[in-house]
C-alpha cells in the first residue's frame, strides 16, 4: 500500500491458494489504483497441496541419499526458496538443509523478521554431503559452483515449469 498525494495504490505479490508461513493473507484494501502481477492465472496452473509437493521433493531428496548424490535444488531466493523449506519443515525434515550464500541471507533477513524457518546453513561453511538438501538460485545450476559439490541431481522448484514448452 503507497499513498501520495491522497491516492493510494496497492501492488500484489503472488496469491496463495493456502498458508505458507511467508506470505499475509489477502485482504481487501481500498484504493484508486491496483496493481497485480498474474504469472500463474492461466487455467494451465492446477497446483498440488503443499504437503504433495514436499512428499516429492522429501521423496527425490531420500532417493538422491541412497544413490550417494547431493540433492540441489534450484529456487528463487526470495520466497521460493523459503516455501520449500517451510513446507519440508512442516512435513517432517528428512535431512539438513545447506543453502547457497545468497539463499542464506534472504532466509536470515526474513528469520530476523520473525519468519519459523528451519535451521540451515550456508554451503560456503561446510561441504554438504548427500544428506543435505542444497537450496540454491536458479542461476548457480549447472555451475562450477554445484560441480564443485561432487554428484548432484539439481531439479528447478518453479510453477512455470507446469508448462510443457517450459519444461523442454
Amino acid at each position: 500500500r503507497v499513498e501520495v498525494g491522497g491516492e493510494v495504490w496497492v501492488v500484489s505479490g503472488d496469491y496463495k491458494l493456502e498458508p505458507d508461513g511467508l506470505s499475509e493473507p489477502f485482504s481487501p484494501i481500498r484504493c484508486h489504483t491496483f496493481i497485480t502481477e498474474c504469472t500463474f492465472g492461466l487455467p494451465a496452473f492446477r497446483w498440488q497441496p503443499q504437503a504433495v509437493i514436499a512428499a516429492q521433493i522429501a521423496e527425490w531428496w531420500a532417493e538422491n541419499r541412497a544413490a550417494g548424490r547431493i540433492s540441489v535444488l534450484g529456487a528463487y531466493g526470495l520466497g521460493k526458496a523459503q516455501r520449500v523449506m517451510a513446507a519440508l519443515a512442516a512435513h517432517g525434515l528428512p535431512g539438513p538443509i545447506a543453502t547457497h550464500g545468497a539463499i542464506e541471507i534472504t532466509t536470515e533477513i526474513l528469520r530476523n523478521q520473525g519468519y519459523a524457518l528451519p535451521p540451515t546453513q550456508a554451503v560456503s561453511a561446510q561441504k554438504p554431503d548427500a544428506d543435505c538438501l542444497v537450496i540454491a538460485p536458479p542461476s548457480a545450476l549447472g555451475s562450477a559452483w554445484v560441480r564443485q559439490l561432487g554428484p548432484v541431481s539439481e531439479p528447478f522448484a518453479s510453477g512455470l515449469l507446469a508448462l510443457r514448452r517450459v519444461r523442454r
